[in-house]
């Protein structure tokens, strides 16, 4: 996986190490290969994403259960910002409770998707999830 200081392809807002290291993993699949940063908290992903001088990564894969800042607040004010409005924001995380999944929708996430016990399934789910979002991308696992 490729990491850059510029503008990535796709933002990571995940605090759990080893998912985030998942994730990165199953993005590394997607062929040709996207440039990613992960932001370990609500509160860092504000601050690098909105404003003038804010990433524009073409999609943001963002868990509910962070630090300091929770996904769904992330989402409200990603989606309320002209600014950062037309970023698409996929729900990534282990909640699959209805009122997440609901409130989610109606801040205006793109996706929601709970996070798949089994390796292959998670990959294919971020693989095919992402490439919708990801200009000439196509998932080469897609059958």
């Amino acid at each position: 996986m490729q990491y850059q200081l510029g503008n990535p392809d796709i933002v990571v807002v995940e605090d759990n190490e080893d998912e985030a290291l998942l994730t990165t993993m199953a993005l590394a699949k997607i062929l040709p290969r996207p440039t990613v940063l992960v932001i370990p908290d609500g509160e860092q992903a504000l601050i690098r994403l909105q404003g003038a001088t804010g990433l524009r990564p073409q999609v943001v894969l963002l868990d509910l259960k962070l630090p300091k800042v929770h996904g769904l607040d992330v989402l409200a004010a990603l989606k309320t910002d002209p600014a950062t409005s037309d970023i698409a924001v996929v729900i990534l995380t282990s909640s699959d409770h209805p009122s997440d999944i609901e409130r989610a929708r109606s801040l205006g996430c793109n996706e929601y998707l709970c996070k798949p016990i089994d390796w292959e399934k998670y990959v294919e789910l971020v693989c095919n999830a992402t490439v919708r979002y990801l200009e000439g991308s196509t998932c080469p696992l897609a059958s």
